[in-house]
């Protein structure tokens, strides 16, 4: 140790302090001893005190802090006690004279130090009393109070878990993602959710829904899809607002259901922010009009129109978010009994009509067989297909891509016996059993028939038993009247594209895009 000034009490207690510094320093860096590796000399120039210096053997400087007593340019104002005690030498002082940083004495530690040094650790290890095995399992607080993470195989496989109170869920990106279901249909089926995605599906009290219903099915075909594919699973919140039989004034703006369906996005969003996530809907699936269906097209169509505009404004405002989300629909099929209700018509031209409001027609639900003693309840197997269905549309509409299921063109064409039906589809058609085809031709004044049906590219030809006479028109799985007795709709038919794939959901069946219901003029 060496120094060039006369001796000064503050001189040496500032450098015993550096010492015990550079000390620590060179012994956490590499065990050496800094007594003979400390250098202090006197600085030249205005304001100058002293600097210290860590050489080695060959006089190379390892490293260097340098003291000055004059006025700091601007003076610093960090926050820091008033009052830290004699056994504080100041390095630095703030404009009103008090310490900002300095040198404890007492262990040559700086002061202040950081919260987590002078106040212990804010993590520790824990068991998270969870259902299975657990390891780097650590509790730690914030504004929110207590919170467990930790790694475990309690569900599927290796999964991160955060824990807060009784609630557990998976560790994922952010935001969450928000499932919403409004109307009648089949809103209210209780599906066969094979897997509840129990840590990722939720509903507004982050709990899983266990309810079966159209939003939860809908999320966890959607979660399905997403593990299937490998990719990273989010947190989905699931809320279904079922009304049976319903009419216009249920789906209106400030109607009790709205209101109810509203509010629950909102506790939702709050509920989600410990968790440090926000709520962006994507998608709500919506069945309107269950119980009126005399309502005509042209009603129907702008009612619908109305509904979904205003509806994915109002979610997109509870939950916080700027973009709107899509409208899935499924085209409904009358009852058992009758199938004439033009609510079905205008189902099935809503994307194309209203392409702007992001409304997407995933399925006709006539290919679907019905719960037995009801007059239109699909079963809880048929109910989960249609979900499923509902996701994928949703999926692809969001991603920018097409979907939607073969649709009869604009007008027939007739060349004496064969009238050929144009459809507009993603693919090839298929008929898929030509004893229930589902065409009808009306209007016939000389008591031709169908003798016969095939397809071509996009094209249904239609073969008569005679050159058919009168003003035609063509009907594809809509209008038909009579239980059939076979546990369907009496709207029937067999119509897809050449699309299809097996059902993550129900085990055992193959999902297809079928042709939706409809009518067109023959010219």
């Amino acid at each position: 140790m060496t120094k060039d000034f006369d001796t000064d009490p503050a001189h040496e207690a500032g450098l015993a302090a550096l010492r015990l510094i550079l000390g620590n320093l060179l012994l956490r860096l590499g065990g050496q001893d800094a007594e003979g590796g400390v250098n202090a000399r006197k600085l030249a120039g205005h304001g100058a005190s002293m600097g210290v210096s860590v050489d080695d053997d060959a006089g190379n400087v390892l490293f260097r802090l340098e003291m000055r007593d004059g006025p700091m340019s601007p003076p610093a104002r960090l926050n820091a006690p008033t009052a830290p005690g004699d056994h504080i030498i100041p390095v630095i002082e703030n404009a009103d004279g008090t310490t900002a940083f300095g040198i404890d004495m007492r262990d040559g530690s700086l002061y202040p130090q950081p919260p987590d040094r002078r106040e212990g650790t804010t993590i520790e290890f824990v068991d998270p009393d969870n259902l299975g095995d657990a390891w780097n399992a650590i509790q730690s607080r914030d504004e929110f109070g207590p919170v467990i993470r930790y790694l475990s195989r309690q569900w599927r496989e290796t999964w991160g878990y955060e824990k807060r109170g009784a609630i557990t869920l998976a560790q994922t990106y952010d935001p969450a993602l928000g499932v919403v279901a409004f109307g009648g249909g089949s809103a209210g089926v209780v599906r066969p959710i094979a897997e509840d995605f129990r840590y990722h599906l939720i509903d507004e009290t982050l709990r899983s829904p266990e309810d079966g219903e159209a939003a939860s099915a809908l999320a966890a075909a959607f979660l399905e899809g997403e593990y299937a594919a490998r990719r990273a699973l989010p947190t989905v919140v699931a809320l279904t607002r079922v009304v049976a039989s319903t009419v216009e004034a249920d789906a209106l703006p400030g109607s009790a259901p709205r209101l109810a369906l509203r509010d629950r996005v909102a506790a939702a969003r709050q509920a989600l922010v410990p968790w440090g996530k926000e709520l962006f809907v994507d998608r709500i699936s919506l069945s309107l009009l269950e119980g009126a269906p005399q309502t005509l097209r042209a009603t129907a169509d702008l009612h619908y129109a109305a509904v979904a505009n205003s509806l994915r404004q109002e979610i997109a405002e509870a939950a916080g978010q700027a973009p709107l989300p899509v409208v899935v629909v499924s085209q409904s099929a009358g009852t058992r009994t009758d199938g004439t209700s033009e609510v079905i018509l205008a189902e099935g031209e809503l994307d194309w009509a209203h392409w702007s409001l992001g409304l997407v027609v995933a399925t006709p639900r006539y290919p679907f067989p019905l719960q037995q003693g009801t007059a239109a309840t699909l079963t809880p197997e048929a109910a989960m297909q249609v979900s499923e269905l509902e996701a994928l549309a949703a999926n692809e509409r969001l991603a920018g891509r097409d979907w939607y299921g073969p649709s009869l063109g604009a007008k027939a064409s007739r060349a004496g016996r064969v009238i050929t039906v144009p459809f507009t589809a993603m693919s090839a058609l298929v008929l898929r059993d030509p004893d229930r085809h589902g065409f009808c031709v009306d209007g016939v004044t000389n008591g031709a028939v169908i003798a016969s049906v095939e397809v071509r590219g996009s094209d249904a030809l239609l073969t008569m038993t005679a050159d058919p006479t009168g003003t035609l028109t063509v009907r594809y799985a809509f209008g038909e009247t009579g239980d059939r007795g076979d546990g369907f709709p009496c709207n029937r038919g067999s119509v897809t594209d050449s699309w299809s794939r097996p059902s993550l959901t129900v085990t055992g069946t193959t999902l297809y895009r079928h042709a939706r219901a409809g009518r067109v003029s023959v010219f």
